[in-house]
């Protein structure tokens, strides 16, 4: 005996919400995972940025220190009892002559000037550079080219490292040449904090000793050429 067909059952208005419900969950777990690798990954990339950033303001400030010059300052450029040297050494400001690398600049004497500025971004950290005068008796820093560092500084500070036999390792605010029997300092360390970026890592900038008898010479470029 055949029997009747029986029409077929489709879903309820129920299903069909409580599909959709689960459906738009889903959904919106899948949405928020993706929202979360892309936060994710655009920290990553600004915190490589901010690295690569300070990495390479660290890098410059090493390749013009390494070639700090212990040239004597001559004729009208010297002073009784003041600095004999184009080194100055504050809190929040260092002045220096070096060699600017071949690869950065073109080489040649160059007079460096680190400190802060305010400037488009807050207040900024700032290298300037200019080509060494020799008949200079002070730098003039309007027209030097500059380098910006880093922008929207909060905290800056510098510290000198002076190593000696009597008192072993100190580091000390400022360098005053006059007091420390004309030497210059071993290391400057450097602490930075911006609004961007947070804390830097402690910078330490490693400056190469004279050879014996540079002095006496008149001076000559650590870690370069006269």
């Amino acid at each position: 005996m055949i029997s009747p067909l029986r029409p077929s059952r489709g879903f309820t208005l129920v299903e069909l919400l409580v599909a959709l419900m689960l459906l738009s969950l889903i959904a919106l777990g899948l949405g928020g995972a993706m929202r979360s690798i892309s936060q994710t990954q655009e920290r990553v990339d600004l915190r490589v940025e901010q690295f690569e950033r300070q990495h390479t303001a660290v890098h410059f400030l090493r390749s013009t220190l390494v070639h700090l010059s212990q040239q004597r300052r001559t004729g009208a450029q010297a002073r009784p009892n003041e600095n004999p040297y184009y080194f100055v050494g504050q809190p929040q400001e260092m002045q220096w002559l070096g060699a600017m690398p071949a690869s950065i600049g073109g080489g040649g004497r160059t007079l460096f000037r680190l400190s802060l500025q305010p400037g488009t971004q807050g207040v900024q950290l700032i290298l300037q550079y200019k080509k060494w005068e020799k008949s200079a008796n002070d730098a003039d820093w309007t027209s030097a080219s500059s380098y910006v560092l880093a922008s929207n500084v909060q905290t800056f500070s510098l510290s000198y490292q002076r190593t000696s036999h009597r008192d072993g390792l100190q580091w000390l605010p400022a360098w005053d040449i006059a007091q420390l029997n004309g030497e210059l300092p071993s290391s400057v360390g450097l602490q930075l904090i911006t609004s961007d970026e947070g804390a830097w890592p402690l910078t330490l900038l490693g400056l190469r000793q004279p050879m014996a008898g540079g002095a006496a010479q008149g001076g000559h470029v650590i870690g370069g050429s006269r």
